[in-house]
Parts: structure tokens; C-alpha cells; sequence
């Protein structure tokens, strides 16, 4: 049981060093002369030549590696209790855990609390009274104790995991746990693994393996999901099934119970345990996996794509003051001489297209203005 002092937790203190000041005592350099010029170096000579000449028994300078700061405690995660009728009762009970220790609540909807506490060893100790209790709630993982997980190409799927994981374990790394990776529809093992290690310092060292059990491999980082993570306990979504202890829905009938012990019919439909449709509560294309990922999207959209640009308004192509039509010219006839000649006769006969080409800068013209006014508004706002 936690019986810490709210004043005393292992939290980070940044202790600042003073820098020494250097020393300006100014030194003789060179020998003297009957003949001298002032030098307007001589001062920043003397402060160089103090430094190299410096005993050894000075304090060393500052650097920047004296401010490295100790490793940064993470903060436990909340605590999500469900079925809260008495605020006051709930308190008495969390009282009898964390005793002096400081933490708060937020009054959430459906009668659900979250609960920080600030102090990770309370929060084990909550958290391992709540499941000893069978008190309905649901957490998630420390950040600190997550594994490091990674992914390992091109090993034969008929490898057996304990010899990867002792050949992984002679090079420093801890193995938590090693998982074949199934093809999604076909199920037959592909040459992937995933690898959980332990959280340690050498972690990133694992990048750098390019041989294992005599085959040459590849190791990556496993790509980042998109989608929302649903626990397959209670078919909720947000939090997964290591650490919840709400009640049991199945995702195919949607009742009180595991989904590996549903006795179902295949040839019935499903009903949700979310929504009540007729389809497995998985279905991504349930109404509450919909709202929840355009909530999300709405979140991550950037701020400055929220406010529409200000339309331009379209040039008028057929104005005739912006674009008069060309002037219509008889087709020359065929002139005989030397190619001179004819070169003339073809420029003389060519249209003139300056009125043409001054009218279409004046639309660009008026275009850009027009984008100018555009964008002046949209700052304004």
C-alpha cells in the first residue's frame, strides 16, 4: 500500500550550474622594441593567450553536456471507472489505497470518472485493488513499460520461436514475445515477425542486425495504424483488452458473454453490440466506428484549410473590349522570286496582334487585382 508523502515524489529537479568567469589578466607577448605601434588587437591577443596558457587546476568551462537533464518520469495513465452513483462513496474507497496521495477526477457521461494519480507506484497499487475488487473499469499501459516492438523480413516461418529468441537474446536484447504474421485472408505464415523487446538502452541497436539464424533479414519498424484501436472484451473502442474488466460483449451476437464461447448459428446474421445492426460489432462500417473516425478526422484537419478561400470572380472571354477578334485577311497569293521576297510579302500580309496582346495584359492585369482584393480580405478575418 502507498503511504508516500505528496511532497516527496521522484519528480525531475534541473539544478543550474554557475559559469566560471574568465579570467582578464593580460600577459606579455613578445619582446619589447625601441620603436612600437599601437595594435588595436592587443586586447583580444592577451584574452586568447590567457586562455592557452590557463593552469590545469582551473574549473573546466560549462558545457552544454552539464545542463543534460535526468531521464523525464512519465505520468501514469487514467483511470476510467464506470457505474459511479455516489461520488462520495467512491472517494472513502480510493482513500483506503492512495491514502495522502494527490489526485484528481473528471465527471465524464453515462455516471463514468476518470481518475490521475501523479505517483506511478500508486497507480499500480490502485490498479491492482480495482482488478483484486472486480470494480468495472478500464486503463492503459505505462509508457515507461510498453515493449519496443520491431519487425524481422525474409526468416522462414518454419523457425522455431525459441531459437530466434536465443539468438536475439545473445546480442543484449531482452525478448518479451515473438509472433508469426498470418496473411490476412489466406492465414498461411508469412516470413515476418513480430519482436516485443524490453525497454532498454540498446534498443536501437536491433536496427543494425543483418544476419539471424544464417538468413539474411531486414528489420524495420512496424507501420503506424490508422484506424482505432477496439478492445475485444467489451467491442468498445479506444482502449484494448489487457487492461479492461468490463463486462463481456461478443462481437457476433452482441450478448453477455466471451466471443470464443458464442454458440451462434453461421447461418444467422450478426447483431452489434454497439449499434444493434445486423453485423459484427468489428464492422468498420458500423454508424459508431463512423462517427468516431470523422470525430477524429475533424481533430487532426489543419486550421489554416478551416476558412475557404474567397472565390475570384471568371474573366468574361468573350468581351469584346478584352479580347476584340481578329481582323480576317485574304490569303496571299502564292509570290515567285527569292525567298526574301517572299518573306516580305508574308510579313506585310501577317494581321497586326498588338491591340490583341495589350487587351489580354490588361485582363492579367485585372486578374491579379482582383486576387490582391481577394487575399486582403481573407487577412482581415
Amino acid at each position: 500500500m502507498a503511504t508516500s508523502n505528496p511532497g516527496n515524489y521522484p519528480w525531475q529537479t534541473v539544478k543550474r550550474r554557475n559559469r566560471p568567469q574568465p579570467s582578464h589578466s593580460p600577459t606579455t607577448i613578445g619582446q619589447s622594441s625601441t620603436f612600437s605601434t599601437p595594435n588595436p588587437f592587443e586586447k583580444l591577443l592577451h584574452l586568447s593567450e590567457t586562455d592557452r596558457q590557463a593552469p590545469a587546476s582551473a574549473p573546466p568551462a560549462a558545457t552544454n553536456n552539464d545542463h543534460k537533464t535526468q531521464p523525464r518520469i512519465q505520468k501514469p495513465p487514467p483511470i476510467f471507472m464506470y457505474g459511479v452513483t455516489n461520488y462520495s462513496d467512491m472517494v472513502k474507497y480510493l482513500a483506503v489505497t492512495l491514502e495522502e496521495e494527490q489526485y484528481y477526477c473528471v465527471s465524464l457521461p453515462n455516471e463514468t470518472v476518470k481518475i490521475n494519480v501523479n505517483s506511478p507506484d500508486s497507480y499500480r497499487e490502485l490498479v491492482k485493488r480495482l482488478r483484486a475488487d472486480n470494480i468495472v473499469h478500464h486503463t492503459y499501459q505505462i509508457r515507461n513499460e510498453r515493449a519496443y516492438r520491431v519487425v524481422i523480413r525474409n526468416l522462414h516461418h518454419s523457425l522455431p520461436l525459441h531459437d530466434i529468441k536465443a539468438e536475439i537474446e545473445a546480442l543484449g536484447h531482452k525478448v518479451r514475445n515473438i509472433l508469426n504474421i498470418r496473411h490476412r485472408v489466406s492465414k498461411e505464415p508469412l516470413p515476418l515477425y513480430f519482436v516485443d523487446l524490453e525497454p532498454q538502452d540498446n534498443n536501437q541497436s536491433i536496427y543494425d542486425l543483418q544476419l539471424l539464424c544464417n538468413m539474411k533479414i531486414v528489420v524495420e519498424a512496424p507501420r503506424k495504424k490508422n484506424h482505432i484501436v477496439q478492445c475485444t472484451r467489451c467491442q468498445s473502442y479506444g482502449h484494448t483488452r489487457s487492461y479492461c474488466s468490463r463486462p463481456y460483449a461478443c462481437v457476433k451476437c452482441g450478448g453477455e458473454h466471451n466471443s470464443t464461447s458464442c454458440v451462434k448459428d453461421p447461418t444467422t446474421p450478426a447483431t452489434c453490440a454497439l449499434c444493434g445492426g445486423d453485423h459484427p460489432a468489428s464492422y468498420k462500417g458500423c454508424v459508431i466506428y463512423k462517427n468516431l473516425q470523422q470525430a477524429r478526422s475533424k481533430t487532426h484537419r489543419p486550421t489554416h484549410l478551416s476558412t475557404a478561400p474567397t472565390a475570384v470572380p471568371p474573366v468574361n472571354t468573350s468581351d469584346p473590349h478584352l479580347f476584340p477578334p481578329l481582323p480576317r485577311t485574304p490569303h496571299p497569293a502564292p509570290v515567285s522570286g527569292s525567298p526574301l521576297s517572299r518573306t516580305l510579302v508574308l510579313y506585310h500580309t501577317t494581321p497586326n496582334l498588338s491591340p490583341r496582346l495589350t487587351s489580354f495584359q490588361l485582363s492579367l492585369l485585372n486578374s491579379k487585382q482582383c486576387l490582391i482584393n481577394s487575399f486582403n480580405r481573407t487577412a482581415c478575418y
